[in-house]
């Protein structure tokens, strides 16, 4: 294990990697092959290799580890889930490590990402209920904590929640009339001048049609 720690600290993380899995592969100690999975998963994470990473991660065996092993795993799994765009995971292993661990102190580490998580999934409700969380654990004075808090309420008061739209239904749209996709996604000035245009091409196209220019139509 101290090789392939010393080669991550190296910055030789493809090699870090291999020899993670190598610890992997040969140890009989549930710990250390956590730690190897974890090990392994940070250093595909500085190859950029977000997936690959958090699915090393689901194969960690969490018999008779360690809270403080177990919370990083969760949380490095979280994380590079989050960097891939699998956020549904990544609130999968905030759901898990709720429910398996009892320290309340690591999970508070994990709030900001449960935050930036919840409102990828637009589910404000929830974000908003961590982020409250996150500053009754903050040490700061009674009226430090007051004004944070109206802020947290203010950026989730309704009028200020986005209005995200679906960009399959927007495409839809385009395929039935092109320029109402741009419309519904907030665009009206785009779609207005999209619906011109192709008005004015269709018209034509029927004008030259009638007087039998098929070339040009």
């Amino acid at each position: 294990m101290n090789y392939a720690n010393s080669l991550f600290l190296a910055g030789k993380y493809r090699d870090a990697s291999i020899e993670y899995e190598k610890i992997i592969f040969e140890s009989n100690d549930n710990i250390v092959r956590a730690s190897a999975y974890l090990g392994r998963a940070r250093s595909m994470k500085q190859l950029n290799q977000f997936g690959k990473a958090a699915q090393c991660l689901e194969r960690v065996d969490y018999a008779s580890i360690t809270d403080s092993l177990h919370y990083l795993i969760r949380y490095e799994n979280a994380l590079c889930s989050y960097l891939s765009g699998n956020f549904e995971n990544a609130e999968s292993q905030f759901i898990q490590m709720n429910y398996f661990l009892k320290d309340t102190l690591l999970i508070q580490k994990s709030f900001l990402l449960q935050i930036l998580t919840y409102d990828e999934l637009q589910k404000w409700n929830e974000s908003k209920n961590i982020a409250y969380k996150y500053i009754s654990s903050l040490k700061l004075s009674p009226e430090s904590k007051d004004s944070l808090s109206k802020i947290i309420n203010e950026i989730y008061e309704y009028r200020n929640i986005p209005k995200l739209r679906n960009p399959v239904k927007a495409k839809t749209l385009s395929y039935i009339f092109p320029g109402l996709g741009h419309i519904y996604a907030g665009y009206p000035l785009e779609g207005i001048v999209s619906i011109t245009l192709q008005g004015a091409a269709v018209t034509i196209g029927f004008y030259a049609i009638y007087y039998k220019y098929y070339i040009t139509a």
